[in-house]
């Protein structure tokens, strides 16, 4: 809109795309024709496109209205305690450089490398205070006997057994004779109910077996172009309507 000191202003109307129609009415305004009234403004009838506005001496621009959104406050979901059901609120990733394994052993204990450190995730607990925990890593079998892997959850990142999470040691994998050499991918998943909501956990995946060295975890080695796939622990957000 332009205008100048004497009352007479116009507004003009910039088209964001070449050869369009323009539209325009009064509101408050009358069709009949016997009724006159001082409407204050006229629609000019007749009016080609320019270049630019002819300026009465002052200007104001208005904006246009975008349906695209930059920004998005929502008050259930926050980057430190997501609850919508099936959020991501933890995830660690081990994908070193050089191959990373590690060798089970009879006495439940942390699974870690040499420069992963233990394996373990660490989330904030959602509002409905449940939790899905997903382990994925590559094991080796190295053993032609019957054997049976265990997976476990600690909260206790000291020592592995002074903080089992009762219910969480499962066997994962059963392995019958002649087996040696094989590899199988590990997925497991545990269902954690009753957490603190907004309080930080952090869980460790330990692993014991029947028999010393039966099953070596690999991951890593990036620095090859065949290497084994990253050991993944997930935590997700449940709905409050989960039952064991």
């Amino acid at each position: 809109m332009t205008f100048n000191t004497t009352g007479l202003w116009e507004i003009w109307i910039k088209s964001k795309e070449h050869y369009k129609d323009c539209y325009a009415s009064i509101l408050n305004g009358t069709r009949e024709a016997s009724v006159l009234t001082d409407l204050g403004v006229t629609i000019q009838t007749s009016q080609g496109f320019a270049s630019s506005i002819t300026s009465l001496g002052t200007e104001v621009y208005g904006k246009w209205a975008s349906k695209v959104f930059d920004d998005i406050t929502a008050t259930d979901i926050t980057a430190t305690s997501a609850t919508l059901p099936g959020s991501i609120i933890g995830l660690t990733i081990s994908n070193e450089t050089a191959v990373q394994s590690y060798s089970v052993t009879t006495t439940e204990n942390f699974i870690q490398g040499s420069s992963t450190g233990k394996a373990r995730v660490t989330f904030v607990a959602p509002e409905s205070g449940n939790v899905e925990i997903n382990f994925q890593s590559l094991v080796d079998i190295t053993t032609n006997s019957s054997e049976t892997l265990y997976l476990g959850l600690s909260t206790n990142g000291t020592t592995f057994g002074s903080g089992d999470i009762t219910g969480t040691q499962n066997s994962v994998l059963v392995i019958d004779t002649n087996r040696d050499g094989s590899r199988e991918m590990i997925t497991h998943r545990w269902v954690l109910t009753g957490l603190t909501s907004g309080t930080s956990y952090t869980y460790y995946i330990g692993a014991d077996a029947s028999t010393n060295s039966s099953f070596v975890f690999y991951w890593g080695g990036t620095s090859a172009d065949l290497y084994y796939p990253p050991m993944v622990i997930e935590a997700k957000a449940l709905p409050a309507a989960t039952t064991m």
